[in-house]
């Protein structure tokens, strides 16, 4: 059945939605979003509660692990959806499950068999010089080492040289001189050989210049330790 009006027809842009009043204390910090799951009795607070009411729809295009995730983080409930089979089911539950807010998973991980050839391919791809060994490659797998692949050899780098002296308590003039001594020739070194150390010292020029300045950095160091009497 039709109806038909009199008044003219009005458009959202016609009309003006005025707030009402909200007072200093309305405030993020004091907006309470929880929202009761389960049943509970009159005075008595709920066993199970979600901080926002929101959740998924039941559905294969909208609900799946990324989305339950997302919605965990915030509080909300994601349902999976039945068109799958059991043992799927269980493993899209196991992955949100797994999940850890705050962690990134890493895409740089190796065998304990894996060779050096394959640790130099996985830094091309991933571009990544710490690499993480498990018992099976994969990012969940057992943590049993990590490889650290030092590009700045032959000097050693700052932080190994503060925790070597942090552990062995040494003198604060021995431990400046060292970092002082180490920095200059970190910055010459890196200024002969670009930023590609492998590529630089196919170079038999930049290698010339690499041990005079590995020459120049012992002999300074020689001198200093002589004039301060350090041991």
């Amino acid at each position: 059945m039709a109806f038909y009006y009199d008044e003219p027809a009005h458009t959202f842009s016609e009309y003006l939605l005025v707030p009402g009043y909200s007072s200093e204390e309305c405030i993020p910090t004091n907006v309470d979003l929880r929202t009761p799951l389960v049943k509970f009795k009159k005075g008595e607070q709920s066993a199970i509660t979600m901080n926002i009411p929101m959740v998924s729809a039941i559905m294969q295009s909208v609900s799946g692990e990324k989305l339950a995730v997302a919605l965990s983080k915030e509080g909300g409930i994601s349902f999976i959806y039945g068109s799958q089979t059991i043992e799927d089911e269980a493993a899209m539950v196991a992955r949100v499950k797994g999940h850890r807010a705050g962690f990134v998973t890493s895409d740089s991980n190796i065998r304990p068999d894996s060779t050096l050839a394959d640790i130099l391919a996985l830094k091309e791809r991933t571009g990544h010089s710490t690499v993480a060994v498990t018992e099976d490659g994969t990012p969940n797998g057992k943590l049993v080492g990590i490889v650290v692949l030092i590009i700045a050899m032959p000097f050693t780098p700052a932080f190994v040289v503060n925790i070597a002296a942090g552990l062995c308590k040494m003198d604060f003039k021995k431990f400046f001189v060292s970092i002082v001594i180490g920095k200059i020739s970190l910055v010459f070194f890196w200024g002969f050989i670009g930023s590609s150390f492998l590529e630089s010292i196919s170079n038999p020029v930049i290698l010339f210049v690499i041990c005079l300045l590995m020459l120049g950095v012992y002999i300074l160091s020689r001198i200093v330790n002589k004039k301060l009497d350090i041991e």
